[in-house]
């Protein structure tokens, strides 16, 4: 025993010597110190004739670790050389009942230890050191800066070490009972550390009733007076583990429910609102995990309702947005009251579009509006209305209708882009008549009747109820469709209002609205993720149109997909991009094309909120880690390829994942004649320049005239004559010549179709001026990646004259590059029934204004004169100095306009032929059928195909000989 002290005092000589060194000895320090804690636990095994040696010792022992940890690069060498045995000999010491000096310096050197996130780490990290650090608290002189110190540290220290289920429990039964406030505030606040690194920690949580624990800490935390410190321990803790903990029926988190609201509405009295919001927020996440319809009954005998009424008052913009999410949690049948649904629609509503409102304000509304309007009948189906309402008299504060911006006579060059950036197609007062028709049609929708006092008419009268209430769903529908059209109107041309529009949970309010017939019986309740219905009977198709316009336009904006890829819509929009009407399919086609090239372009940032309890940190950390996997995976099977000679293929697996050009975005008034098409997925995924196998050599454009749609004007000759039976206003793709023919007879071709709003009369509806519609255009067909291969214009009638003016002005001297390179991609131009030199039916029309008519903005553009000669000859030079192939068809017949004027030639020969290029006339073809072949050996077919062939041949030559 002699010999093993001399060993000890000899170690402490080596320890003491290497503590002048420093860092210098560290060789000498790890074998002096491994080997004295050997040594010391072997000596204090010994027997008791040695005691006044051992206390010499550990004196000696515990000053020169008390002296080392004042210095930080020496208390990091200490930690790294001790390791856990010196860390549980300084916990052993300072957890001694005896109060001597040994246990004051211990204690002392922990403190420092604990000062240094890095040595925090080590400390907090040794295995059973945290309810040992617990159980110190309660005894220590110096528990206040004991505490601060493990709060401190517990935010910068990763907790590497996975706790046991015996530690959990010693660290839940330290903060029972009658434990100190420092105690209890330390491991709640380790209990959401853990919480938060693992979801098996909160599990093991929950299996030792850590959730009864945080119940009785909250109840007497609040008998006791409130301590905003541990309040906030709490609530984060409740909230973490309420959210990612499998075993949510062990946790009791109903019992949490009255806890986070008391805490919330003392904290909101005192002005506490930061935590007042936490507790909101964790509130809900309680209510989700209970389940629809559990709140009453965890709840019951609470004024829930009031309290949030009452917190409504404050202006905080962050209790504002936890209060409304609790609304959204509450907002289940049983758990609202029809009352308190109405007046929270109204204030959320009021809220959402307030001119203050944040995004994450918007979003909460969306989501909260969403469960309002999911209670089934009429009620919920009211509130959709009332939702989409109010969005339309929202945007229609800050737009301008086309005709406020019109031009003057025959001044082409009066306005530029910058004059139309905010104009739309419909004025500001029709948008808000339309929300109002809207809210009137829904209440009648609802209207309550009373029934007949007489038995005898009961029969009767339940039988004209029931008319009249189909009737009025009728009516609702129609003003319903009218309203999304309108509010299409008001945000196609305009980014920011997109992403506003998404903001406010525009996904929700289309679900509700196209699944209201399924709901208005009260049979089918609205399930929380619901898969939405098969094509049918009740829904409009014009619905079903309008809301994948929808999609499609807020799509569009990369940030979206996160938002729309996880939803019910995704699966919906696949089959409905697969149907016959062209659309509904291409609509969604173009929403599953952005959804597909926001995927494959990852450096668009996505929106981002301020972290919150609803975004688990967990996903973002498997989401980078599947990427880098993802990224080791690639590079090592490329080493393999190329090892085994395999270079082709790991050239092949590069080029694929090479991005050409610009994202693709087909925005609103861009159509696809061929949705399913594989190259659309192509560019899509590689970009719109893409020259990637399967990418198509050429684009082919069609645009329509005035009165004419992207696909009505491109149908066979008497298809417009519907067949019995056949759904009124459908456009089918059998009955579209470029749908069925073009993908089969020029398969690498990209067939788009352009829409604008081209109403013959003021009467029919706002239309553009002709310079603003140009530019529309030509922004359009360049997100679309139109001018990134040959394309070739096919136009009709005020088409022509648009593609004209178009390549004009990206022709120009100041055209930036991107119009220029379009207008130098144009490979070919296709005119039916073009008046390339005006029409006198146009000059006609435009002379009645002063009898009363109302001819539409851009028909002055279509009357004879200089501007239009000028623009035939600019494009006459282009066609003899480039040699821009040119084709046009002229009417050979006269055209019925209206039952009152007779019939009259349209576009008469001397003006459909532009003077240049090859022209046919088409005899017997009126105006409105010139591009209407009723079959393919039709001239008007048969010719086209010669031209389009010959372009894709040359084309295709092209590219082989770059390649």
């Amino acid at each position: 025993m002699h010999m093993l002290w001399s060993l000890v005092c000899t170690r402490l000589s080596l320890l003491q010597a290497a503590t002048v060194h420093g860092a210098r000895r560290a060789s000498q320090i790890g074998e002096a110190s491994t080997a004295l804690f050997h040594s010391l636990s072997a000596a204090l095994s010994g027997s008791d004739q040695e005691v006044s040696r051992q206390k010499r010792a550990l004196n000696t022992l515990a000053a020169a670790v008390t002296d080392w940890s004042e210095d930080r690069s020496k208390r990091e060498a200490l930690v790294q050389i001790g390791r856990s045995v010196l860390i549980k000999w300084l916990l052993s010491r300072a957890l001694d009942h005896r109060h001597n000096l040994e246990k004051v310096e211990a204690e002392h050197a922990l403190l420092n230890l604990l000062a240094d996130a890095t040595t925090a780490s080590a400390v907090l990290n040794c295995e059973g050191a945290l309810p040992k650090l617990l159980q110190l608290l309660l005894h220590t002189s110096d528990a206040g800066k004991l505490a601060d110190r493990l709060l401190t540290a517990s935010a910068q220290v990763t907790l590497t070490q996975v706790p046991s289920l015996d530690e959990i429990k010693k660290v839940i039964d330290s903060a029972k009972g009658e434990s100190s406030v420092w105690v209890q505030q330390v491991a709640v606040r380790f209990m959401g550390n853990w919480a938060e690194a693992s979801v098996i920690n909160c599990g093991k949580i929950a299996t030792m009733q850590g959730g009864q624990a945080l119940t009785e800490i909250a109840a007497a935390a609040a008998s006791a007076g409130h301590n905003r410190q541990l309040e906030y321990e709490l609530v984060r803790t409740m909230a973490l583990l309420a959210r990612d903990c499998p075993l949510t029926h062990s946790l009791g988190i109903g019992t949490w429910l009255r806890q986070l609201l008391y805490i919330a509405a003392d904290a909101a009295a005192m002005k506490h609102l930061k935590l007042a919001s936490q507790a909101l927020d964790g509130f809900s996440l309680c209510l989700w995990q209970l389940g629809e319809g559990q709140a009453d009954t965890a709840l019951a005998g609470t004024n829930v309702f009031p309290l949030l009424h009452h917190l409504s008052k404050e202006s905080s913009q962050l209790l504002r947005r936890s209060i409304i999410t609790a609304v959204g949690a509450l907002s289940h049948p049983d758990d609202m009251h029809e009352d308190e649904r109405q007046l929270w629609t109204e204030q959320i509503l009021q809220w959402m579009c307030s001119p203050n409102s944040s995004t994450e304000i918007r979003f909460a509304c969306g989501q909260a509006l969403t469960g309002l309007a999911s209670v089934c009948g009429t009620e919920g189906l009211q509130i959709a209305h009332k939702w989409l309402a109010d969005l339309l008299v929202y945007f229609s504060k800050d737009v301008t209708a086309y005709s406020a911006v019109r031009l003057k006579d025959e001044v082409f060059n009066e306005a530029t882009d910058d004059s139309f950036r905010n104009a739309v197609a419909v004025m500001p007062l029709f948008a808000r008549s339309v929300a109002a028709e809207l809210r009137e049609a829904s209440d009648q929708v609802g209207a309550y009747q009373e029934p007949p006092l007489d038995p005898e008419h009961l029969i009767t009268s339940a039988m004209t109820r029931t008319e009249t209430q189909r009737r009025n769903r009728q009516i609702a529908d129609s003003v319903l469709i009218k309203a999304l059209k309108t509010l299409c109107a008001l945000v196609s041309h305009d980014d920011a209002k997109q992403r506003w529009l998404q903001s406010t949970g525009i996904l929700g309010l289309l679900q509700r609205l196209t699944v209201q017939d399924n709901l208005v019986s009260g049979a089918v309740p609205l399930p929380a993720h619901p898969v939405l219905p098969n094509f049918g009977e009740n829904t409009p198709l014009r619905l079903w149109r309008e809301s994948a316009r929808i999609i499609a336009m807020i799509s569009a904006d990369a940030a979206s997909q996160t938002m729309i890829r996880h939803t019910a819509w995704v699966p919906w929009l696949q089959a409905a991009a697969t149907i016959d009407d062209c659309k509904l399919s291409s609509h969604a086609a173009r929403a599953l094309l952005h959804l597909e090239s926001a995927r494959c372009f990852p450096s668009i940032n996505t929106y981002q909120f301020e972290h919150n309890l609803y975004e688990p940190q967990v996903l973002h950390r498997i989401k980078s880690t599947v990427a880098e996997l993802q990224s080791e995976v690639e590079e090592a099977v490329d080493k393999v390829q190329s090892a085994l000679g395999n270079s082709e293929a790991v050239l092949e697996r590069q080029a694929s994942h090479q991005q050409a050009g610009p994202r693709l975005v087909m925005r609103d008034g861009v159509h696809l004649f061929d949705p399913t098409n594989s190259h659309h997925k192509v560019l899509a995924q590689h970009g719109a320049a893409s020259t990637a196998p399967g990418s198509p050599l050429v684009d082919v454009v069609f645009v329509h005239g005035i009165r004419g749609g992207a696909f009505a004007t491109w149908r066979r000759d008497g298809i417009q004559n519907r067949q019995p039976g056949h759904k009124p206003g459908n456009l089918d793709h059998p009955y579209c010549w470029p749908s069925t023919w073009l993908p089969q007879d020029v398969p690498e071709a990209r067939l788009l179709s352009m829409e604008y709003a081209a109403p013959a009369s003021g009467w029919e509806a706002e239309s553009m001026p002709l310079h603003g519609t140009v530019g529309q255009l030509l922004n359009r067909l360049i997100a679309a990646g139109v001018g990134q291969r040959p394309v070739i214009f096919v136009t009709h009638s005020m088409g022509g004259v648009l593609v004209k003016e178009m390549l004009a002005k990206a022709f120009s001297d100041t055209a930036p590059a991107h119009h220029r390179q379009l207008a130098e991609s144009t490979s070919g131009l296709v005119f039916y029934a073009c008046p390339h030199l005006g029409s006198n039916l146009a000059n006609i029309g435009w002379n009645l204004r002063y009898v009363g008519a109302s001819p539409a903005a851009s028909v002055v553009h279509l009357k004879p004169g200089k501007h239009l000669e000028d623009v035939n000859k600019q494009l006459q030079q282009v066609h003899e100095q480039r040699g821009l192939p040119v084709l046009s068809f002229g009417e050979g017949a006269s055209t019925t306009i209206n039952t009152i004027l007779p019939k009259l030639t349209v576009v008469p020969e001397a003006s459909s032929y532009p003077g240049y290029g090859e022209f046919v006339l088409l005899e017997g073809v009126d105006h409105i059928n010139v591009c209407k072949p009723p079959h393919k050996t039709d001239p008007a077919y048969v010719k086209l195909m010669e031209f389009l062939k010959f372009r894709v041949q040359e084309s295709r030559k092209s590219t082989e000989l770059q390649k």
